[in-house]
């Protein structure tokens, strides 16, 4: 996933839960937000929740031999359930990984892979379009309750029969226009060149965070989105320019978030 500028979606989703705590407590810096949500509990003293959420149930269990076909599921709970942000990462042992589930599945993962709610959380069932393409696979799941209790769980495979042996080249995400980190105008388009070897993709998204903590999909599959629908994409060898420009001009300090597969399952 490539960030323009640099960002990762992990701290944006806890700025924004941050931000939600903070509303929902009129609180205005972070050692005061227990005291302000006790206030919002009506002003007696509670116990702040301190038990962080669980992620369990792997299935195919951690550590055992798959087939590329294979779904991998597992269950992210917690003891009061509300508002539990889950991030889900695929890391390859060729040195690729591809954002999972961040609010929604992502890439290859979008089309066969579910979440369904359960008891005080969520089960997923995670299937990659195309297969697991390296020997070796790690699952990796981040969750964060709302008074920020939060915990990381791996569990590693052993892929049998990876389904990516020729091209293990990522695609590439270049010339922005305007570069990274220069001020940008709110009436301004924001432009970048997605290219691959091979010319032949699986997917592209691209969203658009804000410091507000907001995230807005720009482009999924092979159209614009939303505020985005004024946007360009031409063809050029090996991929696209694209040149994104949000109706209503942008909000304070955008980030692009741009996750590119190619056919081979090489992701950037």
């Amino acid at each position: 996933m490539a960030d323009y500028p640099t960002s990762s979606l992990p701290v944006g989703l806890i700025v924004s839960h941050s931000a939600l705590v903070n509303e929902k407590a009129g609180a205005n810096n972070a050692a005061g937000q227990i005291l302000a949500r006790s206030a919002v509990l009506g002003g007696i003293a509670q116990d702040i929740d301190s038990t962080p959420p669980v992620v369990a149930n792997f299935a195919p269990a951690a550590a055992s031999s798959i087939n590329a076909a294979a779904a991998v599921a597992f269950d992210v709970t917690d003891n009061i359930g509300e508002h539990l942000v889950q991030v889900v990462t695929a890391i390859h042992s060729d040195g690729t990984a591809e954002v999972v589930w961040d609010g929604a599945f992502r890439g290859r993962f979008a089309a066969g892979s579910t979440r369904t709610p359960i008891a005080n959380g969520f089960h997923f069932t995670m299937l990659r379009s195309g297969g697991w393409p390296a020997a070796g696979l790690t699952i990796r799941v981040f969750a964060i309750d709302l008074d920020a209790n939060h915990v990381t769980a791996i569990a590693s495979y052993t892929v049998t029969n990876p389904t990516n042996t020729g091209d293990v080249t990522p695609p590439t995400v270049t010339d922005f226009d305007p570069a990274p980190g220069v001020e940008l105008d709110s009436d301004s388009a924001v432009s970048f060149t997605i290219s691959d070897a091979s010319g032949a993709y699986a997917g592209i998204f691209v969203s658009v965070a804000f410091a507000t903590g907001d995230v807005e999909t720009a482009f999924q599959g092979s159209s614009f989105r939303g505020r985005y629908g004024g946007s360009a994409r031409i063809a050029v060898p090996g991929g696209w320019r694209f040149t994104l420009r949000r109706s209503g001009g942008w909000q304070a300090r955008p980030t692009l978030l741009i996750d590119v597969v190619d056919a081979k399952g090489n992701v950037v």
